[in-house]
């Protein structure tokens, strides 16, 4: 079931307006009414990831859905990414930008592309189906656990299915939404349409940037179109979905004070300062371009550690220099050791550099 799968996977996640979830701070139960809507400002950036990951093995089964809007008083640039393991290999599904009227609700994941979708009658998202040369779905069932750290975030662990025509894999996703304020500066609309444009953003080391990393390389180093990516704003940084087959999760995520890990097991959380920091980088022979391989969980507690290696990695070129350099998404094998408990675990690292 991972690697003898090829996974072609699903592109979008999309959700009609007025549709499927409300923002990402409406967590915890609340009702609409009760809902207090944050003022963001007059510019605002929202994330979507969904990270699929299937049994751990040699190569889990993994797929991620990574999507963005930012939004101004002119309208809404957005952008989605979707990738899944195919064997030993990542592929590209979708590296798409496009621009949009102005709506009330930004934050909802809109229609692109082939991806029909199944909503409950509560209005709820529950199958997403993408037809090509093969039918893909992906089914979310329920929800494990759920974490809001702050008024932006809410990091929600669920059970998932994803399928390739008659093959289906079963596994967990995590649903990261996440809203922030956004200055002029770095939202401003350079000459050019938005589909071609990314906003520079200052790197920071202490977010796993590397210091010998230069921004001059900006040749594709997949077989995608070798044009800027098309995706607004990119934070440098790493994320991780973590976990084993027993039960135990860890989700290393940027918060409004850092990042923070969020380790769920046997039915408890523990939150507490961490974030993950490369420690291994390797040269792409095509282009140079040099990309992290390997990672280490560092706390500021020391009560979590942890090293991590990648099997398999996606790399996007994403912007001119001054900006962001690339993105990375890696499937990782390792350890985490928390507290005193040592467990081997499997997983998705997502690193802007």
């Amino acid at each position: 079931m991972r690697a003898a799968y090829s996974i072609a996977f699903l592109t979008l996640l999309l959700v009609f307006p007025g549709c499927e979830n409300g923002p990402p701070w409406a967590g915890g139960g609340a009702s609409e009414e009760e809902a207090v809507t944050p003022d963001f400002g007059p510019i605002a950036a929202y994330n979507r990831r969904l990270i699929f990951l299937g049994p751990g093995g040699t190569l889990p089964t993994a797929a991620v859905f990574d999507f963005v809007a930012l939004s101004d008083s002119v309208g809404i640039r957005r952008g989605v990414r979707a990738r899944v393991v195919d064997g030993a290999r990542w592929r590209e599904l979708l590296d798409a930008g496009w621009e949009m009227e102005p709506m009330r609700e930004p934050w909802r994941l809109v229609p692109h592309g082939p991806l029909k979708l199944v909503v409950s009658d509560a209005g709820d998202l529950g199958t997403l189906i993408h037809r090509d040369s093969v039918t893909t779905r992906l089914q979310l069932g329920a929800t494990l656990a759920e974490h809001s750290p702050d008024v932006g975030t809410q990091l929600v662990l669920r059970s998932a299915r994803l399928s390739l025509d008659d093959e289906t894999v079963a596994g967990i996703l995590l649903d990261a939404q996440l809203g922030r304020a956004v200055s002029p500066s770095l939202a401003g609309r350079p000459a050019g349409t938005a589909n071609d444009t990314v906003d520079t953003i200052p790197t920071d080391p202490e977010a796993g940037a590397d210091p010998g990393q230069t921004n001059a390389d900006t040749t594709a180093d997949t077989s995608a179109d070798p044009t800027v990516s098309p995706t607004p704003i990119a934070l440098p940084g790493a994320e991780a979905l973590l976990l084993n087959n027993a039960g135990y999760y860890t989700v290393i995520a940027p918060a409004s004070t850092g990042s923070l890990a969020w380790v769920r097991n046997a039915g408890q959380n523990d939150v507490q300062e961490a974030r993950l920091a490369p420690t291994s980088w390797t040269a792409s022979p095509e282009t140079g371009l040099r990309i992290p391989s390997a990672w280490r969980v560092v706390s500021a507690s020391g009560d979590l550690s942890g090293e991590l290696t990648a099997e398999a990695t996606d790399r996007i070129v994403l912007g001119e220099p001054g900006a962001p350099a690339a993105m990375a998404y890696a499937v990782v094998s390792g350890w985490i050791e928390d507290r005193t408990a040592r467990r081997n675990v499997f997983g998705l690292v997502r690193h802007v550099w």
